[in-house]
């Protein structure tokens, strides 16, 4: 039997922006009945975010199925992208998927644009919490050994944050005290990145945790055991810097600034003092000595003077003593044909608008998008302010293009000053960030139905799964990086079946996680049919 609910629409108030993404995610994905999990929605674009406040979600969500806290709903703001995270709980036994959402928000034409995010199965199991583990020792033998979980949480916790604790301490692991912010869950957090070998995240934990509390016992505990798996060194120590200043970073950063300012009042103090005894001494020995007529430092401060004002003159004889204002120089671009297809020609037509009486120059256009392009013939002025470019694109294409315009801007300006009437003439460079416009560069004829739009003269696909260890009808969370050779991946391309983009890399690479969930065979493999423009064929990516 198949069932299809409809989902209501979600306002996203106050939101304005363009390519707007979604992405949905649980800290956990193989839980019991119940239990509270930590919901995360990503909303990733070019978008103004600050007026965005969480939405009840509870009131287009199945009953039967969830409960939603949306009393419990966080915001954290990044550079192009808002995080909205709530308390979610299955309730009832089995493979349960919490539903895709919609979102509706303001694109910058004015219009109403919807933002889709991906559905994610849960396995919910029946089953009691275990008693409090143990973190394991390290196992090179005679290393130090990381802290003892923490039981006891150091702040006061809700109906659903013990719960959590109470799970986490259960079944301990970085992912599940990484939810909770106190200084007890982050001590147990890099107590287990010391026991998994990872000393340098537990070490950029540590730093960030000192500030907090300071260099407790614990912290030094944990701090040690880190050092020793970086230098494999199980004779490992503090510096001993820090064992000097033990008597101060012992406290947290607050009580290290009070001390600081205290110490500064008492320095200022002081040096107020010895100020007042040296201008004494100072004036003991003027007085002491003789005047001099003819002095040097006297002299040097008035040919400073004249150079001050010698200046002044030339800015005054040069622009008549005023101000002037920069030329303010905008610029758009259209295309004469939206869509177009692989190989075939059109025209990038640049439009200027500034002031009549100055003209432009030495224009240099960049789009966005440069893999592929091929500049086929001279440009040409249409008129004064517009400039045609015949350009085309031998791979396919589909995305909003984007333009950087540099140039020149001269002309002749006139100013008066001090009765007299100056004219000269001048050339400034501009820059102009144009708007985004749609272009599609269809693919040849013969492009396979599957064509996934990913342009490269090689793409190699890696698999990784997160989770080793399941059981029958567990969700498996698999992630795909995909690394293209000098290549061009679209915008919001998804692999086959997978859920999100995880991350952009540094080295061209890109992540996506895909959710299985493991129904006794084999997870099915994935193809990806992509274009190779040196041997202008269709490949596959396996």
């Amino acid at each position: 039997m198949i069932c299809a609910i409809l989902l209501a629409i979600i306002n996203l108030t106050g939101v304005v922006g363009d390519d707007l993404r979604a992405r949905a995610f649980f800290d956990e994905n193989n839980v019991n009945v119940g239990d509270p999990l930590v919901l995360t929605l990503d909303f990733i674009g070019e978008a103004e975010f600050k007026d965005l406040h969480p939405p009840r979600l509870s009131s287009v969500i199945d009953e039967h199925d969830w409960k939603v806290d949306d009393k419990s709903a966080k915001t954290t703001t990044f550079d192009d992208a808002r995080r909205l995270v709530y308390r979610v709980r299955p309730l009832r036994e089995g493979v349960l998927y919490f539903p895709s959402l919609e979102f509706e928000y303001e694109n910058v034409a004015g219009e109403k644009s919807v933002v889709r995010s991906n559905e994610i199965p849960v396995h919910a199991k029946k089953e009691t919490l275990g008693e409090i583990a143990k973190v394991d020792e390290v196992e090179d033998i005679g290393f130090p050994r990381p802290p003892e979980l923490i039981t006891k949480a150091d702040v006061e916790l809700g109906r659903d944050e013990a719960f959590a604790w109470k799970r986490a301490l259960a079944r301990p692991s970085v992912e599940a005290f990484a939810q909770f912010e106190f200084p007890a869950a982050r001590m147990n957090e890099v107590s287990l990145m010391i026991k998994e070998g990872n000393w340098a995240k537990a070490m950029k934990s540590l730093h960030r945790l000192e500030w907090e509390i300071g260099q407790t016992d614990v912290w030094e505990t944990a701090m040690i055991a880190a050092l020793a798996l970086k230098y494999d060194n199980p004779s490992a120590d503090l510096p001993v810097w820090r064992k000097v200043l033990r008597p101060l970073l012992k406290y947290s950063w607050k009580k290290r600034l009070a001390f600081s300012c205290l110490l500064l009042v008492g320095l200022l103090v002081i040096g107020k003092l010895l100020g007042k005894f040296v201008r004494a001494i100072a004036v003991v020995m003027i007085l002491a000595l003789p005047a001099f007529a003819d002095d040097p430092f006297a002299r040097m401060e008035q040919m400073m003077e004249r150079q001050r004002q010698q200046m002044q003159n030339m800015m005054s004889f040069s622009f008549g003593g005023e101000a002037e204002d920069p030329i303010e120089v905008r610029a758009k671009v259209e295309v004469d044909k939206p869509i177009v297809s692989v190989g075939e020609e059109f025209h990038f037509i640049v439009s200027f608008d500034a002031p009549d009486e100055y003209s432009i120059g030495q224009v240099r256009i960049t789009p966005s998008e440069m893999f592929g392009m091929k500049v086929t013939g001279k440009s040409e002025n249409l008129d004064k302010r517009k400039l045609s470019i015949p350009v085309r694109y031998d791979v396919p294409l589909k995305t909003r293009l984007g333009f950087a315009i540099d140039g020149m801007v001269s002309g002749k300006r006139e100013s008066k000053g001090k009765g007299r009437q100056f004219s000269f003439t001048f050339s400034n460079s501009f820059h102009v960030d144009a708007p985004k416009i749609a272009l599609e560069v269809k693919p040849l004829e013969d492009a396979p139905s599957s064509f996934s739009g990913i342009i490269a003269r090689n793409l190699e696909l890696k698999t990784t799964i997160e989770d080793l260890k399941t059981e029958k009808d567990d969700v498996v969370r698999v992630v795909y990086r995909l690394i293209p050779e000098d290549g061009f991946v679209p915008k919001n391309y998804l692999p086959p079946d997978s859920a999100y983009e995880i991350s952009r890399n540094r080295d061209g690479s890109i992540d996506y996680r895909r959710y299985w969930v493991n129904d006794g065979g084999e997870m099915p493999l994935i193809e990806i049919v992509y274009y190779n423009p040196e041997t202008c064929t269709y490949e596959i990516a396996r």
